[in-house]
């Protein structure tokens, strides 16, 4: 029988204070069997998370958001207690308690997500956004959402469990391009969120539009 081969055991502190016994081993590989099944495409929005192909909709829980006032209460205790002084290193502990809880929440709502989406289906489609850009424009609400954390969790449950992420360039126009019958607009403002295709006349949801193009274009080299 395989059994895992430890290699190092060591203790760590994080930030917070608490220790954390740490346990590197090895272990024997695991033939893991590609699977096919249902495929989805997902566009990254800022109204919704996540718009599937399939109409779905998942909304972010926006843990940052729903933490904010205690945050910035712990915050502003701290710029009130004097430098150097023991009060002040007990309040920044709350206040770096308050950030890894709202990431810690995030992470394992991410990681259930993850779970779920790779339970129904064997390959997924998604848009390789430039989030850095994004967080210049629209600031905190894309770091609330952390899309490129829930890529990676969703990649590796998914290389996990068979199943495979596909990648769209981000220049594809996938809102732009009508699903039905393939025609690309030229300009579409960010604020409109439905629109009528000028070639053959189809009432169109903007995300779920673009989820359904992601999913066509992600699955051609699948």
């Amino acid at each position: 029988m395989k059994v895992n081969t430890f290699k190092t055991v060591s203790i760590k502190r994080d930030n917070c204070g608490d220790f954390w016994l740490c346990i590197v081993c090895a272990k024997p590989a695991s033939e893991i069997i590609p699977r096919k099944g249902n495929a989805i495409g997902y566009d990254f929005g800022l109204k919704t998370f996540l718009t599937g192909s399939d109409g779905s909709r998942i909304e972010s829980p926006r843990f940052f958001e729903q933490n904010a006032a205690a945050l910035r209460f712990a915050q502003r205790a701290l710029s009130r207690k004097q430098k150097g002084g023991a009060n002040r290193r007990r309040t920044k502990l709350e206040v770096t308690r308050k950030h890894r809880y709202v990431k810690n929440c995030r992470r394992d709502w991410f990681f259930k997500l993850a779970a779920d989406i790779s339970d129904q289906y064997s390959d997924v489609c998604i848009e390789d956004l430039d989030i850095k850009a994004m967080q210049q424009r629209w600031g905190r609400k894309v770091s609330d959402y952390a899309f490129s954390e829930s890529v990676g969790i969703l990649r590796h449950r998914l290389n996990k469990t068979g199943g495979q992420l596909h990648e769209v360039d981000q220049y594809f126009p996938s809102s732009k391009t009508c699903s039905r019958c393939g025609h690309v607009v030229k300009e579409l403002a960010l604020d409109i969120r439905q629109w009528e295709c000028p070639a053959c006349g189809t009432m169109l949801d903007r995300d779920e539009n673009a989820a359904m193009n992601i999913l066509v274009e992600g699955m051609k080299y699948a």
